[in-house]
């Protein structure tokens, strides 16, 4: 086999072209070898020309001579385990390093890699590892408890908005609007207006109005006949009372089920979230761009729940724009806040000087400070939920609804942005890497993010429990999203219907709260880890969708009452808090510490607000069929499966393969300095690096 072109100049395009005729095998074509996403627009001071991929540099490094004298490379002798194929490719790819005969022969070979310019600057970067692994470093100071709290103050604000606005009155004012924009409750055939035939049917001369319904479920009915109008869509029914009017809404053109438009207005929010978090994740990685998102993006979806105001009958479609932008919005916030998680661990006092988080030992140990502190950022802001939604209820209570709903979202984005200056004066903000100069963030994001799925197969426990968290927080998101939509419409309570959804809404975070500090002190107690605790919150929860499957076997139990309603939501509360927080641990434990908005952006996409497979499959259920029950039978289905799915992942593992990764970017990294060193000696110099 010949040896590859020895070049004076650095390696580029056109002799890596050269070395891949040499090397392929016989009969196959060149264009099989891939090409590497590194291009000039991401490194300014790339050479011109493709790079190589990681696959074909590693190829060049098992050229004879290569391997045995990569240790001589001084841009690379800083690294205690051979040069992933990555790193080399960079290297390669920015005129780092050239190809040079090897000393004691090998054929020419490429046997070993030295600077292409300005060597003795470069060499003082060597072994350099980005700031954050530093002993002492003031940009990532040792944790404080101010900061902590600080950092347990931004959950205790922005709770409120996932349980009022979200969750809550949002739904609720896009589902009345609507519902009276298609006209009800006038527009029923089943209205009867007929004053003789209504007396003769009550015995009664003071009625002017009733409706006819053949399984009475209002007061006052007599036979098939009922006083008054429809109080809610149930009860809006065809001319002889036998089968459900399909009420319609026109959006666009289009006629819409009124209940569907508030489930399809989550899910178009949903859709929007990828686009933001992704474009978001690795801009939050670099600099101090994490805590400048997270202070535009709080202040915008706080002064969109005051937008609500302008949401009414004529105006519902709003609703839907408003509220799918403010989930956006708070969703993006956590691509952010949750990046601080394991940066607040490794700089805990408990933690430095005990633990190395570079070894698979050192990242057990932080995943249970994590889980600590996940769960007690989750317990305050269920608290600071709980606070807000109490004041929420009394306006709930003592006005109309037309007027307490948008009020509650505004009060609840006031209660965020006021909660959000704590945060902002008392968190450190621990930046990443500087940005690469002269490239476009959000182009930079999506780029990184297309690099990161292209090395998935080197995180695959990383990747099992995303997958696993996308079915499993779809379905106990879909019982917060949704439920407050069939407890209004499928749900007899027995008393005002107002005051019942205000005490669901605040039932749930009340035992989330409980449920948080419970399932802490029970991991501590019985020694639990946290994927055991998330699989053993799934199975409890099950208890709710199985019992409201019932309701197709019976009419006296399955969610029928409020009674029932109570006790459903108050057991998921009480394990959704934990099942969150654990989650959200677990996750950060596999992450690699370089990608942590970045990953997080990804765990984002279905977290606050459920995700878009759910909302939109209860629509279809709601449309084509008018009914929410049905729903239960996907819910079941999306908890059961991933508990399943949680008992083969392989938390210590993941931890291994998250620490490898580290170091492979720890590479790139290095090898950016020293290109952006040599680049600017050179430009000093007066030449072409």
């Amino acid at each position: 086999m010949q040896s590859p072109p020895r070049a004076a100049a650095p390696l580029h395009a056109g002799s890596f072209r050269a070395f891949r005729r040499q090397m392929r095998p016989p009969g196959r074509r060149a264009h099989t070898i891939c090409w590497c996403p590194l291009r000039r627009r991401i490194l300014r001071h790339a050479r011109p020309g493709r790079p190589p991929c990681a696959r074909f540099a590693r190829r060049f490094m098992q050229s004879p001579g290569a391997l045995r004298d990569w240790r001589q490379m001084p841009a690379l002798k800083h690294l205690a385990t051979p040069p992933s194929g990555s790193a080399l490719a960079l290297a390669m790819s920015t005129g780092v390093v050239n190809p040079k005969p090897s000393p004691a022969g090998g054929g020419g070979a490429p046997a070993a890699l030295v600077p292409a310019s300005a060597g003795s600057q470069a060499d003082a970067v060597d072994g350099a590892l980005p700031a954050a692994d530093a002993e002492t470093d003031p940009d990532h100071p040792p944790v404080t408890q101010r900061e902590l709290r600080g950092w347990y103050a931004f959950d205790a604000g922005s709770s409120a908005v996932s349980t009022v606005v979200i969750s809550g009155f949002w739904p609720l004012l896009v589902q009345d609007t609507a519902i009276a924009a298609s006209g009800f409750p006038e527009v029923c055939p089943n209205v009867i207006r007929n004053a003789t035939f209504i007396a003769e049917a009550l015995g009664v001369t003071t009625a002017e109005v009733a409706f006819r319904q053949l399984a009475p479920t209002a007061d006052g009915c007599v036979g098939d006949v009922c006083p008054g109008l429809p109080a809610t869509v149930s009860q809006c029914l065809e001319a002889d009372g036998s089968s459900l009017f399909p009420l319609r809404v026109n959006f666009a053109g289009t006629p819409v089920e009124p209940t569907s438009f508030a489930s399809a207005a989550i899910s178009l929010s949903v859709i929007l979230q990828v686009a933001v978090f992704i474009s978001l994740g690795a801009y939050a990685d670099h600099g101090r761009g994490r805590l400048t998102a997270l202070k535009v993006l709080t202040l915008l979806g706080g002064l969109l729940c005051f937008a609500m105001f302008a949401v009414n009958e004529n105006t519902w479609w709003l609703g839907g724009i408003f509220g799918a932008l403010i989930n956006v919005l708070y969703g993006a916030t956590f691509v952010a806040y949750n990046a601080w998680l394991p940066q607040l661990a490794a700089k805990h006092p408990t933690m430095l000087g005990k633990v190395d988080a570079g070894t698979a030992e050192g990242k057990a140990s932080l995943q249970y400070l994590m889980d600590e502190l996940s769960g007690k950022g989750f317990m305050w802001g269920y608290i600071g939920s709980v606070v807000c939604m109490a004041v929420c209820v009394g306006f709930t209570i003592f006005l109309p609804s037309s007027l307490a709903y948008p009020l509650n979202m505004a009060f609840a984005g006031a209660w965020w942005l006021a909660f959000a200056v704590w945060t902002f004066a008392t968190l450190e903000p621990r930046p990443g890497p500087p940005l690469p100069a002269g490239v476009n963030p959000i182009a930079f994001s999506w780029r990184r993010m297309f690099a990161t799925v292209s090395r998935a197969r080197h995180l695959p426990q990383l990747w099992w429990m995303l997958g696993l968290w996308f079915l499993y927080s779809d379905g106990f998101n879909i019982v917060a999203s949704v439920g407050a939509l069939y407890a209004n419409s499928e749900v007899e309570f027995g008393f005002s219907r107002s005051t019942a959804l205000a005490i669901l809404i605040i039932l749930s975070p009340i035992m989330a709260a409980i449920g948080n500090a419970a399932w802490l002190a029970i991991a501590k107690r019985f020694d639990l880890s946290a994927r055991t605790v998330v699989i053993l919150n799934l199975c409890i929860i099950v208890v709710v969708p199985v019992w409201g499957l019932l309701g197709f076997a019976t009419t006296a139990i399955g969610l029928r009452h409020g009674w029932e309603l109570f006790v459903g939501i108050a057991v998921y509360g009480f394990n959704l808090g934990a099942v969150q927080s654990f989650s959200r641990s677990l996750f950060a434990s596999l992450v690699p510490r370089q990608q942590l908005s970045e990953l997080f952006a990804l765990y984002e996409i279905t977290d606050k607000g459920s995700s878009w497979l759910g909302p939109l499959i209860v629509a279809l259920v709601q449309q084509a069929s008018g009914t929410l029950r049905l729903a239960f039978i996907y819910i079941l289905v999306m908890l059961v499966v991933p508990a399943l799915g949680l008992l083969t992942l392989d938390v210590a593992s993941g931890h291994r393969q998250a620490i490898a990764m580290e170091r492979v970017l720890d590479e790139e990294t290095v090898l950016r300095a020293r290109s952006i060193q040599a680049d600017k000696a050179a430009e000093s110099a007066g030449t072409d690096p």
